[in-house]
């Protein structure tokens, strides 16, 4: 498992990261982990400047993926204040009650309306001999969190060494302040959180190249669109059915299950089909070459057999010649006209071939459904004959249903949302 460093001598803060990022596939570690006793003086006229020369320092110390950040108080009246300088506002020997009593003093006789303020983070990751961002000049990645909130008259709530601000900080959507919120609520809406949410992504697409899917170990070093936990859950169910037919159609293997994943990108699906049923057959299709290599590379790494397969270049059902038993699409479907909800790492990583499926996400949608029916095996005795699993966006699924040539079944995925259907002529 790839190690993490987390760049910081605060066990709080150790804490709040090991809640964060829990889940993810790495080991993280810490300075005390390493023996490093070396300090990073925090002394620069940024929270950026401060966060990036920390990930730096302690990156080239230990050689290791290594997160930093910096944060502060920055208060509308004070234009700013104390904000880089949050923790050193009265020298590093003042205690966080005479903070406390300072901000106060500071803000003697300041009407609520002005009082405005916010908990920014500034929180660097860096790799080393990693790829660089756009136009950067260093390998490191930034990424920004804040909350805003009030400055209180008085401070309220428990006081933890070394977050001097947390009683003072009042949140009017909880009439609070974050003291009062206790630890776990304030990690879960905090400036900290929003930052690493947006590392997230950035962590997956860097340093993350194989992930698991299924029983499968599926690679997503190609840049292809990557599988999601909701693509995992209904293909799960569609092997269970798989299962089921071979069952009824083949009880002396006479005849393979023929079977097709189509947008196939890793080719995550059909490799799953392929290690889970036994005299399965499958055509994995895509139009990008980087996919077809992608699917070569997952084919090897699962040990399926060269014979149980076929990979082919294709727009769609263009190149497709024979009837299968179940075709497994997930084609790109997120809309243009939404193209803001999409995060921007996503933006940057997954191909926009693979993402977006015309205005209103429906293009390659509409054109599955139009031409699907052609490539499904016909009813024989005791089976309904082929059927299809496409996934969609939950929004997609009314302009769906007036499809009236199939049979649909619509199901929701592991969050309560529509997400795929099972079609039948």
């Amino acid at each position: 498992m790839k190690k993490l460093l987390l760049a910081t001598f605060n066990p709080g803060k150790i804490k709040e990261y090991r809640l964060l990022l829990k889940g993810l596939p790495f080991k993280l570690v810490t300075l005390k982990n390493f023996g490093v006793k070396e300090k990073f003086e925090e002394n620069k006229k940024t929270l950026e400047e401060n966060a990036r020369e920390k990930a730096k320092f302690y990156s080239k110390l230990t050689n290791l993926p290594t997160i930093a950040d910096d944060s502060g108080l920055e208060i509308e009246f004070l234009k700013g204040e104390p904000g880089v300088r949050s923790r050193r506002w009265l020298g590093y020997e003042a205690s966080d009650k005479e903070l406390i009593a300072f901000a106060l003093k500071k803000l003697k006789n300041v009407p609520w309306q002005k009082r405005k303020a916010q908990l920014r983070t500034i929180l660097a990751l860096v790799i080393p001999n990693g790829e660089l961002p756009c136009g950067g000049r260093t390998p490191v990645f930034i990424f920004e969190g804040k909350i805003r909130g009030i400055i209180a008259r008085e401070p309220k709530g428990r006081l933890l060494k070394g977050y001097p601000f947390r009683p003072l900080f009042y949140l009017p959507k909880f009439k609070k302040t974050f003291a009062e919120l206790g630890l776990k609520k304030e990690i879960q809406i905090g400036h900290r959180k929003k930052a690493i949410k947006k590392l997230i992504p950035v962590l997956r697409a860097k340093l993350i190249r194989t992930v698991k899917f299924l029983n499968c170990k599926i690679d997503v070093s190609k840049k292809v669109f990557r599988p999601r936990p909701e693509t995992e859950f209904w293909t799960a169910l569609a092997i269970k059915e798989i299962k089921k037919l071979r069952g009824k159609i083949n009880p002396e293997r006479s005849r393979r299950i023929e079977v097709l994943d189509i947008f196939s990108a890793t080719g995550c699906v059909g490799v799953s089909v392929l290690k889970n049923v036994k005299n399965s057959f499958c055509d994995f299709v895509d139009i990008d070459e980087n996919a077809l290599e992608e699917i070569k590379i997952n084919l090897k790494i699962n040990k399926i057999e060269k014979g149980r397969y076929r990979i082919i270049k294709s727009d769609v059902f263009e190149k497709i010649n024979k009837k299968y038993d179940f075709i497994l699409a997930n084609p790109p479907y997120v809309a243009l006209e939404r193209i803001s909800e999409v995060q921007p790492s996503v933006l940057k990583e997954e191909p926009a071939l693979a993402l977006f499926g015309g205005r209103d996400g429906m293009d390659y949608i509409r054109r599955f459904l139009r031409e699907v029916k052609n490539y499904l095996t016909l009813p024989a005795k005791n089976l309904a004959g082929g059927k299809f699993y496409l996934e969609f966006d939950p929004r997609q699924k009314n302009e769906i249903e007036k499809k009236e040539e199939y049979r649909f079944k619509f199901k929701k995925d592991q969050f309560k949302k529509w997400r795929f259907l099972v079609g039948l002529k």
